[in-house]
């Protein structure tokens, strides 16, 4: 086996692992929910916080 296929391996034996050992523990769950939070938040978060302080504001006025 070349270096970098032994590499590719070693990770994916890895990740295995601990997607095992997470899942056992229930920590996997919050592991994907962040995953998925730091997708939704990418490059539009100064947008989301803005238009988030816009309805806060809002709403104390009423």
């Amino acid at each position: 086996m070349s270096t970098t296929s032994k590499t590719v391996f070693r990770r994916l034996v890895f990740w295995l692992t601990l997607e095992i050992v997470l899942n056992l523990v229930g920590l996997d769950n919050l592991a994907d929910y962040s995953e998925f939070i730091a997708a939704q938040t990418g490059r539009n978060w100064p947008e989301r916080s803005m238009s988030c302080s816009l309805s806060l504001d809002s709403l104390q006025s009423v």
